[in-house]
């Protein structure tokens, strides 16, 4: 009976203690533990999303600047290669050099402003010899960037990078008194 009375002891004393803390401490452990955790999830869940974003967002930022460039695409300017009036006597040619620091398209117009018409071709700087030597049917040239006996040339070609010559000649025969052509010679060379 002893035993029992102290048990009826702990249960009343046990019972005091809890009316005294009150309900927030009765339902700590089950229903709160839960509360908790799903309050903790939700927080977890929130910053990991914010961080995701907010690494997203400055890779992106960093990004948006730097483009893959393709292995045709140039980050050259357009270029005036030649813009001279060049005077060029019958029976006579020269030879202008075109030196090609990337290729490209070429822009080349040629006009006689004054004299007879000329033949216009271009040729790359190996044929300079046969140039000078004056063997025209030895002469390797661009066919789709030539004329003859024209007074206007308007042509436009792929160009690879390196030297080239861009060659005007007069081959009019006539009198040796004759005065010489002014021929105005323009090339672009744009990307």
């Amino acid at each position: 009976m002893l035993v029992e009375g102290k048990e009826k002891e702990k249960s009343a004393h046990q019972q005091t203690l809890e009316a005294k803390a009150g309900p927030h401490q009765r339902e700590a452990v089950p229903g709160g533990a839960k509360a908790e955790t799903r309050l903790a999830n939700w927080v977890g869940k929130v910053s990991v999303a914010m961080s995701l974003l907010l690494i997203l967002s400055v890779w992106f930022a960093t990004r948006r600047g730097v483009r893959p460039q393709s292995p045709t695409a140039t980050q050259h300017s357009p270029m005036i290669l030649v813009d001279e009036v060049e005077q060029l006597p019958p029976l006579e040619w020269k030879a202008i050099p075109l030196s090609l620091p990337y290729g490209g398209m070429v822009d080349i117009d040629v006009q006689v402003i004054r004299g007879n018409p000329i033949d216009v071709f271009v040729t790359t700087s190996d044929q300079f010899d046969i140039l000078k030597k004056v063997e025209w049917n030895s002469l390797k040239k661009y066919e789709d960037i030539s004329a003859t006996e024209t007074r206007t040339f308007r042509r436009t070609g792929w160009l690879g990078q390196g030297g080239f010559y861009l060659v005007v000649r007069d081959m009019t025969v006539g009198a040796p008194s004759s005065p010489p052509s002014d021929i105005s010679v323009k090339v672009r060379l744009n990307p």
